[in-house]
């Protein structure tokens, strides 16, 4: 499996997190993705996810995970221990909630922090200007 992410990016670090816990880190290949040069957008990276979004997990059979709870609840499946994502439908729906509180209270403002403040995130925007 290849792991594509960006070593400064929240959402990679749960992955990686995730992969320590779990004892699979040897089993993942990490492939960086320079987000501050674009290299998102572009090929190889944008042919494989158009949406340029990191992390993404590619399996072995050639299909790729997006999001951190897939990913995680995948990785969570892959073996029974330790168990991650809960083993009710009542802890799994409880560690979803605090993904989601974490994601949205500090994560995506740490994450926009630091998208906007690079050069392929300045980019980004100038690409999504209307002309005046």
């Amino acid at each position: 499996m290849h792991l594509y992410d960006v070593s400064t990016s929240t959402d990679s670090l749960r992955i990686r997190v995730a992969l320590a816990e779990k004892g699979l880190s040897d089993q993942i290949e990490l492939v960086e993705i320079d987000m501050p040069t674009s290299a998102h957008d572009e090929a190889p990276f944008a042919d494989i996810y158009p949406g340029g979004a990191v992390p993404i997990l590619e399996l072995d059979d050639g299909t790729f995970v997006s999001g951190v709870t897939a990913i995680t609840e995948h990785l969570d499946n892959l073996d029974g221990s330790p168990v991650l994502t809960g083993t009710t439908q009542k802890e799994r729906a409880l560690v979803q909630r605090m993904q989601r509180c974490a994601e949205q209270e500090l994560l995506y403002a740490l994450g926009g922090y630091f998208y906007y403040g690079t050069p392929g995130g300045r980019l980004a925007l100038e690409a999504f200007q209307l002309p005046h």
